[in-house]
């Protein structure tokens, strides 16, 4: 039986995500992970958490609506 070679591959709780996406961009993606030392499916993950949390901060006052409420 073949070894995993990510360690979280089949952890409890863990699911695959597929998705379509042009061909260029998955080469250049793998391209830069690889560059980088790092494997594509965690970069994926880090990317997602900080669109989850960037999504999810409460939104900042632009500076008119900073400008105004000093008013």
């Amino acid at each position: 039986m073949p070894k995993n070679k990510s360690a979280d591959r089949h952890r409890a709780g863990s699911v695959q995500l597929k998705a379509w996406l042009p061909e260029s961009l998955r080469d250049q993606f793998n391209a830069s992970c690889k560059s980088q030392g790092m494997p594509a499916a965690v970069v994926l993950r880090e990317l997602m958490e900080a669109y989850i949390s960037h999504v999810n901060e409460p939104p900042t006052p632009s500076h008119a609506e900073a400008a105004h409420a000093s008013r």
